[in-house]
């Protein structure tokens, strides 16, 4: 009898899939914190914000006859179905993933709101099967009916809205509006902005009824422009509301008149009594279990919770948790007998701190008055403590000195600061560094201390209150040493608009800033024509530009440059052109045009200076040309290895060609790029070649380098192929080699000399490859230590815990999933309790191909 076989039969599942979502990076979709969106009769705009005020590019979703275009950056897409639908689509998949607070969100309606209506009808449907409420801070309506915006909110996580706002629309339905909060529930708790144009006597009756909601509405204010027949509306209205009249009309709650709303107590948590102290502690005192909690903690919750006991303490202090501050503010205050620091800090929450000293000697410190004689210790002791163990990168450190003693040095209290920071493990990482203080000596104390990498803003504030030292409110200041610092030399935008610097524009290392705002004592013809050497065409170049270089092209004549560059998914490359003119060089972009009183070559290597220091994305490819003479193609390249030597990180390429250049000029640029991304070099280089100084080029790379490498020469003579033997010797380099040639002279003799590392062959051109393969010697790998003493018992109580289960699921996908479960009951118990994600992906236009060999093969 003939035995069966089986098959793995493909299994076809097709649904609708997100459109423009699917464009967006992983770490754009997990940090959204606002929304907007902006209806139109024929289209919908939808942009979303980031954290850390990345606002990303607008989302359009635009009716295109039958079909919908959707546009997103370089992206286009034509979809045969209504643009509502899909925009619904790529909404659904956001709301969906949402899982951080949002801080904003904003509808607003463009045109006659014929969208709306379905737009809502479509958000209400998705918040509604969200597995828990949207949490939002503040939502805005514009031009948003009342029934509409009303409905949506009771959707929305009740502990998290703080404001709603409804503007720009012609008249309010109060009746709708008292409606739609009646049907909220009691939890709620929110500022209730209002703004129409018209109020009239008629809407008197709906809005003395919102004093009825004052459990719901802590807040209320309602701005209209035009009021008719205003003593009877006065009359009207009741004694509950306050009516003003600024810039507009605006009534609002009077408070002593409001009566009091007793608000229902919330259930309280159970307490399960029969959990002993020592099974809390053993949960709280777990590292593990900790450090999930402390992911959902702020600076001064984690402070709280150190003060619980001193096994949680321990604990906390093992973990390190991310203190997560965004921004930083400091003031320090001194006035004859009294100082006072006070401190911001700026989370999701917001907090604020002041630490004051009276004349006394008695201190407050956030509101707890405290005994002590030096008050910026307790200052200093907190500001290390906050900032120890902060892993993310602050928005903004702000450190400023208020002086309105002029007898007053604040640099021991800058040298404390700076070795606060100096202790860290790693360098604060801040976006932005602002400091307020009339002195070079107090900033060369902090300064040092911070992230070079992540620095970009550097800002001189004023140290002196305006209003007391009005005279004075330039101040000079020196900049010769701060500007020798890392940290200045990476930063892309100096603002100084009230400290006056004195030393020279030349002595000031100014010339990488993208931007620059600052005032000087005197501005000099040499001055003027050394801030010329600063960038030219580089300007005329977008943010969005700047930041999306993909591909670099450079064409070096013996006159002029031709700059090419290419954004991500561009089509086409624009050219910036340098040409020599007398003792001038003529740059041109597209329409605009400029001469300069300088050798082109200078001009060029400004604009590619400041294209690959700021370059932070990876180039996929760099080409330069030399269709000269060569001599400009020598200085070309003694100025682009003095940028990339000058980068703080090797410039990351995926392939570099060049082009009738010579080969010492070439792989002298090579050691200056990633190893771990360039991929391919390709070489059809000056003749004659010297292949021996490829091998010189190869043996100064650092480790690291595997790439393929390409060369096309004219002639191959035997005396090549001696130097060409050698190339395998570099084979943990060259991962592929091929070496072509038109000509090669005595075949016979050149097969002889040739290694039998290499095939020699004849197609349209003679090429030379490494046989396939060169067997390389790879390091053993370290065998996994074995413990003879693990008992089966203490794996177990491993592998069927929730929590270190949940971690090694993270790393399996679908079918290793269905392995573990097969291991034994409690392990499958335990991974049918977490529910792990089986990672399958949609390929191949939004169909999952699953393989399941689970239908018999009939042979026939």
């Amino acid at each position: 009898m003939q035995k069966k076989s089986f098959v793995p039969a493909i299994v076809k599942i097709s649904f609708q899939m997100p459109f423009a979502y699917n464009w967006l990076s992983k770490q754009q979709k997990a940090n959204i914190e606002e929304i907007v969106l902006e209806t139109y009769d024929g289209k919908v705009v939808f942009q979303l914000q980031c954290k850390n005020r990345s606002i990303l590019p607008e989302i359009c979703y635009e009716r295109n006859g039958p079909s919908t275009l959707i546009t997103f950056e370089q992206y286009e897409l034509l979809v045969p179905l209504h643009f509502l639908d899909i925009f619904l689509e790529d909404l659904k998949m956001v709301l969906m993933n949402q899982e951080t607070f949002l801080e904003y969100f904003r509808i607003s309606s463009k045109e006659s709101g014929i969208s709306d209506a379905k737009c809502f009808s479509g958000i209400d449907a998705i918040l509604k099967i969200r597995i828990s409420a949207l949490a939002v801070k503040e939502v805005h309506f514009t031009k948003i009916t009342v029934s509409q915006g009303i409905s949506m909110i009771r959707y929305l996580n009740s502990v998290a809205l703080s404001s709603l706002i409804i503007s720009e629309v012609e008249s309010v339905n109060f009746k709708d509006l008292s409606n739609g909060l009646r049907n909220l529930e009691e939890d709620y708790l929110f500022n209730l902005r209002i703004g129409v144009k018209i109020i009239d006597e008629e809407d008197v009756i709906g809005i003395n009824e919102l004093s009825l909601f004052y459990g719901i509405i802590d807040d209320l204010e309602i701005c209209f422009e035009f009021l008719q027949y205003q003593d009877e509306f006065r009359a009207s209205l009741s004694d509950r509301f306050d009516l003003h009249k600024k810039t507009k009309w605006n009534i609002k709650f009077n408070r002593t008149n409001v009566p009091l709303v007793k608000k229902p107590v919330k259930q309280k948590t159970p307490i399960f009594t029969n959990v002993c102290e020592k099974t809390a502690r053993d949960v709280l005192e777990n590292p593990l279990l900790m450090e999930i909690i402390l992911k959902h903690l702020e600076c001064f919750d984690i402070q709280k919770l150190r003060k619980v006991n001193r096994g949680i303490r321990e604990c906390i202090d093992t973990v390190k948790p991310d203190a997560r501050i965004e921004k930083y503010f400091v003031y320090f205050d001194c006035v004859n007998d009294w100082s006072q620091m006070n401190t911001d800090f700026s989370f999701e929450s917001g907090t604020f701190i002041r630490y004051t000293k009276w004349a006394d000697d008695n201190e407050s410190h956030s509101n707890i008055r405290k005994n002590k004689k030096d008050w910026t210790e307790v200052c200093l002791n907190d500001f290390e403590t906050n900032l120890r163990h902060q892993k993310s990168c602050i928005d903004e450190l702000s450190i400023v000195y208020i002086s309105r003693v002029w007898s007053v040095s604040y640099e021991d209290l800058s040298k404390k600061i700076g070795k606060i920071l100096k202790r860290r493990r790693h360098p604060l990482k801040t976006r932005k560094f602002s400091i307020g203080s009339g002195s070079q000596m107090e900033i060369m104390e902090i300064l040092p201390a911070i992230d070079k990498s992540s620095l970009k803003i550097i800002e001189l504030l004023h140290p002196v209150v305006k209003y007391f030292c009005a005279k004075n409110e330039e101040m000079p200041l020196e900049v010769d040493r701060i500007s020798r610092t890392d940290q200045w030399k990476n930063s892309e935008q100096l603002i100084s608009k009230f400290m006056t610097i004195t030393t020279p524009i030349q002595d000031m290392n100014i010339l990488h800033f993208a931007e620059l705002d600052i005032l000087v004592l005197t501005l000099s013809s040499r001055d003027v024509n050394y801030l010329r050497t600063m960038p030219f065409a580089y300007e005329w170049l977008t943010k969005q530009q700047k930041t999306n270089i993909a591909a670099i092209l450079v064409d070096i004549y013996d006159d002029k440059i031709i700059f090419k560059i290419d954004w991500k998914h561009g089509r086409s490359f624009l050219e910036i052109s340098y040409e020599r003119t007398g003792r001038f060089t003529f740059v041109t972009f597209e329409q605009k045009e400029l001469m300069v009183s300088q050798h082109f070559l200078d001009v060029f290597l400004e604009d590619l200076k400041m294209v690959l220091m700021n370059q932070k994305i990876v180039l996929n490819c760099f080409k330069v040309y030399s269709k000269g003479n060569g001599i400009s193609a020598a200085n070309c390249f003694s100025g682009l290895e003095k940028i990339l030597k000058a980068r703080t990180s090797a410039l990351a390429v995926k392939m570099v060609d060049f082009f009738q250049i010579t080969v010492s000029q070439g792989m002298s640029m090579i050691r200056y790029l990633n190893p771990d991304v360039l991929s391919r070099l390709l070489f059809v280089p000056d003749e004659p070649v010297s292949f021996e100084k490829f091998l010189n080029g190869l043996r100064n790379l650092g480790k690291g380098y595997r790439f393929d490498l390409k060369i096309t020469v004219k002639t191959i003579g035997k005396d090549d192929l001696m130097s060409v033997n050698e190339f395998s010797s570099f084979s943990e380099v060259i991962h592929y080699l091929r070496i072509s040639s038109e000509f090669l002279r005595h075949e016979d003799e050149c097969r002889a000399i040739l290694s039998d590392k290499f095939d020699l062959q004849k197609g349209s051109d003679w090429f030379i490859t490494f046989k396939n393969p060169i067997l390389m010697k790879t390091r053993c790998r370290e065998k996994a230590r074995i413990i003879p003493n693990l008992c089966e018992k203490t794996v177990r109580s491993v592998f069927e815990n929730h929590i270190p289960m949940e971690l090694i699921l993270k790393q399996l996908e679908c079918f290793d999933i269905q392995r573990l479960r097969k291991v034994n009951r409690d392990i499958r118990e335990c991974i049918d309790t977490l529910k792990p994600n089986p990672l399958i992906f949609t390929i191949n236009n939004h169909q999952i191909l699953c393989v399941c060999p689970v239908f018999p093969y009939h042979p026939p």
